[in-house]
């Protein structure tokens, strides 16, 4: 094949995936001024559009997580990765996870295929695309099968030549304002007092009773969507919410004051022996904040606006100064999908660190990010003060903790490396195990143990009373567990309990469901 007919080919592939995002936008923005109509008719009109366009998500976030799973573009075609990405455009206003798609796709596109989608173009119309490359990019969902995807590319570029010209009929609806970072917030927080009305009530939060009318409310909810979003949980099954009122169980008296304890001082970096934490932050913080524990102790999650208070404000108390050093948690946190308000929320501390809003917030425990996005538009605060001390010691922590997985990501390529180097050592002798490359393999699975391995020594211990228990010998386990000699098994199964002998085929009536998962929609 000539380069002129690779060039030609390339040329419409990339046509095929503007295209595609081209409708996607033009349907998003659609769909947002039938909303605002809807808002102006009825409260029953708006409901009604707001299930449609959530049953309308709902449809479409399988297609566009898979852009978020790394395997998944181990195998994709080109074809099936512009769909994806016109899915995700579609919905990138409506959930942070569809944007990040989004982004991912943007990415992958020109790493695997050298597909710039940066570049503003002029926009397409149906002469400019093979019908058959725009049906398999096209924003489809399902029961659009038979939608006229020419027609609607030809709608959108009108709409474009429309609002370029600045000619707005009197019988058309006023242009998008999807444009408009303001009005993307707006969206958003529209989306969030929505998801909070179909997900909770008055009993769960008082604040809940001014969502149509008050804007602190209204606030509230969108920065509870927002933190539960950037914290990993399912936005389509999320956690009860508990009040901070009542007491803590007697039961857990103990457990809870040491747990707030440990949260609030991992938070703010400060040292414990130096501060009386609950005499600092007062009696009914401390009251509050142990009732917090316990709700997330029980699998629920504290009211926000009672949380900040006495968490995020008061707690900043137990910081009289910016800690000089940074206590890594022993593992990062999960990471999570990012609201429009989160990356705002993050972006003044990321700029000081130096990093990306959503970079910036994977890099920080869990409370930290909550304490940002629900400060965000807070204003008036008695604490204000500390809370600028916290938030410099969460630009500290977010850089050690960047800088320290840089180097493990650094460590576990250089342990690769050398874990392939010893064995194209070992097929160059013939396949035969020679003694240098026995000792260099043995060195390999030792470094890799000791990454992955034993985090701790209780886990080293455990481990060692297991395979002790299963009948090894005391000094092979003995030699194992403090690296003089290299185990036969993968490094990643060290801690993991000896398996029983197993019978041939399989059990018949037995199914065992394991607990489910937190999935990150949104």
């Amino acid at each position: 094949m000539s380069d002129d007919v690779l060039a030609e080919a390339s040329q419409e592939i990339t046509k095929g995936w503007r295209a595609g995002m081209q409708v996607a936008e033009f349907l998003a923005r659609r769909r947002q001024r039938d909303l605002t109509r809807a808002e102006r008719q009825s409260l029953e009109d708006e409901r009604r559009l707001r299930q449609v366009m959530e049953g309308e998500r709902r449809l479409a976030a399988p297609v566009y997580r898979a852009a978020l799973d790394e395997g998944w573009w181990e195998t994709a075609t080109v074809e099936q990765a512009a769909h994806v990405y016109s899915v995700a455009g579609r919905f990138s206003q409506l959930d942070p996870e569809a944007a990040r798609a989004v982004a991912e796709c943007e990415r992958q596109a020109k790493l695997r295929w050298n597909i710039d989608l940066t570049q503003p173009i002029q926009p397409l119309t149906s002469q400019d695309v093979d019908p058959k490359v725009l049906a398999a990019s096209a924003p489809a969902i399902a029961g659009e099968e038979r939608e006229d995807w020419g027609r609607r590319l030809d709608e959108s570029a009108q709409e474009h030549v429309s609002q370029d010209r600045g000619r707005d009929a009197a019988s058309q609806d006023p242009p998008a304002r999807s444009a408009s970072r303001v009005d993307v917030m707006e969206a958003e927080q529209a989306t969030a007092v929505a998801w909070v009305k179909e997900h909770y009530s008055t009993h769960d939060a008082p604040w809940a009773a001014g969502l149509d009318e008050d804007a602190a409310s209204r606030q509230w909810a969108h920065r509870l969507y927002s933190s539960l979003a950037a914290e990993g949980y399912d936005l389509d099954a999320p956690p009860a919410l508990s009040s901070l009122d009542d007491r803590v169980r007697p039961d857990l008296e103990a457990q809870a004051t040491e747990g707030y304890q440990a949260d609030l001082a991992a938070a703010t970096g400060t040292d414990r022996s130096q501060v009386d934490i609950s005499s600092v932050i007062g009696a009914d913080s401390t009251e509050a904040l142990k009732r917090s524990w316990q709700a997330e102790h029980d699998g629920s999650y504290p009211d926000p606006q009672q949380w900040f208070a006495h968490f995020a404000s008061q707690g900043s108390r137990v910081a009289p100064t910016v800690p000089g050093t940074v206590q890594l948690a022993g593992s990062p946190a999960r990471s999570g999908a990012y609201t429009e308000l989160a990356r705002r929320a993050a972006a003044g501390e990321a700029e000081q660190a130096g990093m990306a809003p959503e970079a910036y917030l994977d890099s920080l425990q869990l409370h930290q990010r909550r304490a940002l996005i629900n400060g965000y538009g807070v204003t008036g605060d008695q604490n204000a003060a500390s809370r600028g001390r916290v938030a410099a010691y969460r630009i500290a922590y977010a850089g050690a903790a960047a800088e320290a997985r840089g180097r493990g990501s650094v460590a576990h390529a250089r342990t690769n490396l050398e874990a392939a180097e010893a064995r194209e050592a070992l097929y160059a002798s013939g396949g035969a195990p020679t003694a240098a490359t026995s000792r260099e393999q043995a060195d390999v699975s030792w470094a890799q143990a000791a990454e992955t391995a034993w985090d701790s020594q209780a886990a080293r211990e455990q481990w060692a009373q297991q395979q002790l228990e299963a009948g090894s010998p005391p000094e092979a386990v003995r030699a194992a567990v403090t690296g003089q000699q290299a185990l036969h098994e993968p490094a990643s199964r060290a801690t993991r309990a000896p398996s029983s002998p197993r019978r041939r085929g399989r059990a018949r009536g037995v199914r065992q469901n394991g607990p489910r998962r937190r999935q990150q929609h949104l």
